[in-house]
């Protein structure tokens, strides 16, 4: 199951436009959201300083239980909401911006490869995030829904440091 799910953000990764012969596996400060029924697929480019054990540190490179650490944070301190019903995560992998898990300097960005799940097929999306960083930052996030194959919806919005929540498919 582990493996299908990773496949599976693998593919959407490469649909949304993610060159993976390119140097990196996203580019510093952008990520991608795709809803398919009730799955939530994130992969998205975070700055190292938003995660506190690595502010307070000071340090770029990072070992591997370092990013288990960051691991822990990003599953503690962000969420997707739909509603009144919260995601649970099936699953957060993070790794470095080339793919590789070799300990190494990273330079200032950490890619998260998450699923989230909803009970049901969610109709709105927020994502809630309490990472903070001393530095300013913006991401683009693009979001998407996507129905038997085909994007059915799609946005783009910026989540920024002083953003705790951005909303995605807001139905009035």
């Amino acid at each position: 199951m582990k493996i299908r799910n990773f496949l599976i953000l693998l593919t959407i990764l490469t649909l949304s436009s993610v060159n993976f012969v390119q140097a990196h596996l996203i580019p510093a400060g952008r990520g991608t959201v795709n809803v398919i029924g009730e799955l939530v697929y994130v992969a998205i480019s975070l700055p190292v300083e938003v995660f506190s054990s690595e502010r307070e540190s000071g340090k770029v490179e990072l070992s591997t239980s370092q990013l288990n650490l960051i691991k822990t944070q990003f599953s503690k301190k962000v969420r997707f909401k739909s509603g009144d019903q919260n995601s649970v995560w099936q699953e957060v992998f993070i790794t470095w911006p080339d793919g590789t898990h070799r300990h190494q300097d990273v330079g200032n960005e950490v890619i998260v490869m998450a699923i989230a799940k909803f009970e049901g097929k969610p109709k709105s999306l927020t994502l809630l995030s309490e990472l903070r960083s001393d530095k300013s930052f913006s991401i683009s996030v693009d979001a998407t829904i996507t129905e038997k194959g085909k994007t059915v919806k799609k946005e783009t919005t910026i989540l920024t440091n002083a953003l705790g929540e951005i909303q995605f498919f807001n139905e009035q």
